[in-house]
């Protein structure tokens, strides 16, 4: 895995089928994994944006042909359509990706947000509009899951 800029990104089978708007990929692929660190810097998209490029150079130069992006995340998750501030960078960044495989689970990612293993609604923090919109979610009923997306740049 390499740090480039604000991500960091490493070069993986795609692992599934995908064939969407004239891209055909199967799952032998070569894909560029994104990985968001939790480093504290910010996550704005003109960051983004800057990695993507460093990673396209890097890894043409390194493995050949460009390829897409891929992300596997709590954060691609769709029902963060309706979570996310749609103004957010982490939406900006969720939306980029097309999902096409996601799930539901027990909110084993919920720490990513929180920063505590605590998944109790009534006791996590919501200090910022993404933690506040979460909770209320939750407390509604709400699922949580991860997803896998791709994007082409």
């Amino acid at each position: 895995r390499f740090a480039l800029g604000r991500l960091q990104f490493e070069v993986v089978k795609l692992g599934h089928n995908y064939e969407k708007n004239g891209h055909k990929l199967d799952k032998e692929s070569k894909v560029i994994n994104v990985h968001i660190p939790r480093d504290g810097t910010p996550f704005d998209e003109a960051s983004c944006i800057e990695a993507y490029k460093m990673a396209k150079e890097f890894f043409t130069e390194v493995e050949g042909n460009v390829k897409p992006f891929i992300c596997h995340s709590w954060l691609l998750y769709p029902k963060h359509e309706e979570i996310l501030n749609h103004n957010s960078n982490t939406y900006k960044f969720f939306s980029r990706f097309d999902e096409f495989e996601y799930a539901d689970n027990e909110g084993e990612d919920l720490w990513r947000l929180f920063d505590t293993e605590d998944r109790n609604p009534d006791r996590l923090p919501a200090n910022t509009s993404f933690r506040r919109n979460y909770v209320e979610h939750l407390k509604k009923g709400g699922l949580v899951g991860w997803g896998l997306g791709i994007f082409f740049f």
